[in-house]
């Protein structure tokens, strides 16, 4: 019962004062209506884009070494598109390419003009992931044609900052991979040079050439032995002429001396069983090296040549799916909802107003009494 007194009560109090409480309200729409009459208004443009994958940009892609491949960028790349949107590298290139102090009326020369004009730019300036995973990147301006010409424009340089960091990578890779080279040509000269110099010393030109020198000794060694024993035969023969003895110890002293030739370690010939056998592994071993290096040469000239080709290939780091197009419709100011504000709230202050003062109206009275 109480309560609805209070209520009544309160009503009463408020129509008492309805005609002062309108002329506020009243006051407050022409007022707001003025304001809002003069507020500039603002066109928002759009471009939508997704991330590309990084993948896109390994020779893996132009020479078909990767099975499978992913288009569309993660939420890592995605991330970094969203950095990169938000880095003091576009901010500035954009300050310059559209010359936004002049624009935006702010004085350079000040000392916190930087930081104004961040902060003017950030106010009209967003990039938002959508649900679908797409950015959205928007740009408010007075001048609908500029919006759209800002919102492409910031979405080109995020593309060429997203693209010079991978670029920026493949470089460095590129470096390695040279450095790798010349590090390996140099390895293959002194390789080279070791090779040749055992191949001198001890007359190993090929490694099979082990077989064809056994079978050298082989023959030596039985032309020897045959020669030797037919000389020892003849010798005895007293009906065998000298001439042939003597050309047959000749036969068989030559024989001799290839034998020694072929096996002697005094020998000073360059085909020679006990050189080839005591160089054989030292001439194997820097053979593989040099082998092995080589091939590993010809593998890194191959994968310079890929990459290089991957840093020349031009690939976009985004897909767009929609361009900025200039607006038709602003997007602020609502100045039929700052009106209705207005009048709300100033209907709601004025019976605060009202009513703070009817409670309190007998107070100076009620503090003056003894």
């Amino acid at each position: 019962m109480i309560n609805n007194e209070n209520l009544v009560g309160t009503l009463r109090i408020l129509w008492q004062w309805r005609k002062k409480i309108a002329r506020v309200v009243f006051v407050a729409v022409i007022g707001s209506s003025i304001i809002s009459f003069f507020l500039y208004n603002y066109y928002k443009s759009t471009t939508i884009f997704y991330a590309a994958s990084p993948d896109l940009f390994k020779p893996e892609q132009l020479f078909g070494g990767s099975k499978s491949v992913d288009y569309y960028g993660t939420d890592a790349d995605i991330d970094r598109l969203i950095t990169i949107a938000n880095s003091n590298e576009l901010v500035e290139y954009m300050v310059k390419r559209f010359n936004l102090y002049a624009h935006y009326d702010i004085d350079s020369t000040k000392k916190n003009a930087s930081f104004k004009m961040k902060e003017r730019f950030f106010s009209l300036y967003d990039i938002q992931k959508s649900k679908y995973d797409a950015l959205e990147l928007s740009v408010e301006d007075v001048d609908s044609k500029f919006s759209a010409e800002m919102a492409n424009e910031a979405r080109n340089k995020i593309d060429n900052i997203a693209q010079s960091l991978i670029k920026n990578s493949q470089a460095k890779l590129m470096e390695s991979v040279k450095k790798d080279i010349d590090d390996k040509q140099k390895d293959l000269i002194v390789l080279g040079d070791s090779l040749s110099n055992l191949r001198k010393k001890y007359g190993i030109y090929d490694l099979s050439s082990g077989e064809v020198l056994a079978g050298k000794v082989a023959e030596a060694e039985s032309n020897y032995n045959m020669s030797k024993a037919k000389l020892n035969s003849l010798e005895k023969d007293p009906h065998v002429k000298r001439d042939t003895i003597a050309m047959i110890r000749a036969n068989t002293k030559g024989y001799e001396e290839e034998l020694i030739g072929l096996t002697a370690d005094s020998s000073k010939s360059n085909f020679n069983i006990k050189r080839f056998n005591e160089g054989i592994s030292h001439v194997t071993i820097i053979t593989q090296m040099h082998g092995s290096v080589r091939d590993q040469l010809s593998r890194d000239i191959n994968r310079l040549g890929e990459l290089k080709a991957a840093f020349d290939n031009k690939i976009s780091a985004i897909h767009l799916i929609e361009t900025a197009i200039e607006p038709v419709q602003k997007s602020r100011p609502k100045r039929s909802i700052i009106i209705l504000v207005s009048a709300l709230a100033a209907f709601l202050f004025s019976c605060i107003g009202v009513l703070l003062l009817e409670r309190y109206k007998d107070l100076p009275e009620q503090i003056t009494q003894p």
